[in-house]
């Protein structure tokens, strides 16, 4: 799929008396153009105004001709406690705009000590559509995998 980045991460821990571990996996900066958040549904497959963080966003321009998506398969080491976020900055200093992110957290609960976690996350990038469809397609596919 040419529209679709796939990265493999992970996170090594050492611990001590950590109760958890949180980490912030992939995230995506943007210039203030980017304002409107939608939730993928993947019964449907289609985008709906954004109500939930725990199911893939996605953030595009107002006229929807630019987005970029993020979704990470369940069923990996850090999903125990995984959501999706969205924040807006306002202008900082001589900044031209604002700045609009997109995050992925993943929590684990009683972490392993000396421990790799790893995890795989896609990345959908097109107009609204297209991201739309790269992700019916990236979500079909990690289910049959």
């Amino acid at each position: 799929m040419p529209s679709t980045l796939k990265i493999r991460g992970g996170q090594n821990t050492k611990l001590s008396s950590e109760t958890y571990i949180q980490m912030v996996a992939q995230t995506g900066y943007f210039n203030g153009g980017y304002t409107k958040v939608y939730n993928y549904k993947s019964n449907s497959r289609h985008v709906d105004c954004r109500k939930l963080n725990r199911v893939p966003i996605l953030i595009a321009t107002v006229d929807n001709k630019c987005a970029m998506g993020v979704h990470t398969p369940s069923g990996q080491d850090m999903d125990t406690y995984r959501y999706y976020a969205v924040n807006f900055f306002p202008v900082i200093s001589d900044s031209p705009g604002k700045t609009s992110k997109w995050n992925i957290v993943f929590r684990t609960p009683k972490p392993r000590n000396s421990t790799t976690y790893m995890y795989k996350t896609y990345i959908c990038v097109g107009d609204l559509n297209i991201v739309q469809d790269c992700f019916g397609k990236v979500i079909h596919q990690s289910k049959a995998s």
